[in-house]
């Protein structure tokens, strides 16, 4: 069954032009090349037990071009996909993230992946990363759900409209949300604040408003929050200020609309980038 699917893969994603040995008579294991120390490019095997399955899959270096099957559902030990800087088109196959009922990591950057984002994801998902690509409607509620493993949610420079889901204030593990470039409006959730451990927040090049949550400065781990090149007004609490200080490497902000007296960095319009404002460090 996996090299029924591997071979479907193959044959979708323009395996022959692929630089390492595939569909070869042995083992789908060894259909791979660890020439480079730091990463496998190809397959890799669980070998716990006395029967080697499939549980990662990485093209990444091999720049696949083509969609992605929905025979891929047939590697149900599959935990991590990597198809990174590919040339990738089409939408995810929804049966893909509801079957795939083990998969921890998916990513698929920088191609043209379009469609809309799946609404049933497998509770074991920790790390997705679709930036770079060409996904439209909305960001889904459930994928906020307590029940998610999520750690770091990379979803910037898509066409994702809607809110961003007040449902992700449940994610207890999440480090970093980047829905930045996209056309998100609404407001910043409050319950954002809620998330013990995140690190790095991007909403940054929407069209959000509204004021900045206090709530967001109760986030003792935050390091980097940018939510520039948006609608919001108002100004960034005292308490946001002197953590600025110490913890805080980056808070950038549109300072002409959102008094930040203690932001890193400032949106001056009058320096134009792709149709926004660009940052530049605080004098």
């Amino acid at each position: 069954m996996e090299r029924c699917a591997l071979a479907v893969l193959y044959f979708s994603m323009s395996g022959p032009d692929w630089t390492f040995p595939f569909l070869s008579s042995t083992d789908v294991c060894t259909w791979n090349d660890v020439s480079d120390t730091n990463s496998t490019i190809g397959i890799t095997c669980d070998d716990d037990d006395d029967t080697d399955t499939v549980t990662g899959l990485a093209l990444s270096n091999s720049i696949p071009y083509g969609t992605i099957p929905w025979e891929i559902v047939l590697l149900s030990d599959l935990r991590s996909i990597n198809f990174n800087e590919g040339g990738l088109a089409g939408s995810i196959p929804s049966q893909m993230m509801a079957n795939l009922t083990k998969l921890e990591v998916f990513i698929a950057t920088n191609s043209s992946l379009s469609g809309y984002l799946p609404p049933n994801i497998p509770p074991s998902l920790r790390h997705v990363d679709l930036g770079y690509n060409f996904i439209k409607g909305t960001i889904p509620s459930n994928w906020g759900e307590a029940t998610v493993s999520f750690e770091e949610i990379h979803l910037g420079t898509n066409f994702l409209t809607g809110t961003i889901p007040t449902s992700f204030g449940q994610l207890a593990n999440l480090t970093i949300l980047d829905v930045s470039d996209n056309e998100l409006n609404g407001g910043i959730p409050p319950s954002l604040g809620k998330l013990p451990n995140l690190i790095r927040l991007d909403v940054g090049r929407n069209v959000l408003q509204g004021t900045i949550p206090s709530e967001l400065s109760q986030i003792n781990s935050l390091t980097e929050f940018m939510f520039d090149n948006n609608r919001l007004t108002g100004s960034v609490n005292e308490t946001f200020c002197r953590r600025s200080l110490g913890d805080l490497d980056v808070l950038q902000a549109d300072c002409d609309e959102v008094e930040c007296p203690c932001c890193t960095s400032c949106c001056v319009k009058e320096i134009d980038y792709n149709g926004y404002c660009y940052a530049v460090p605080r004098q």
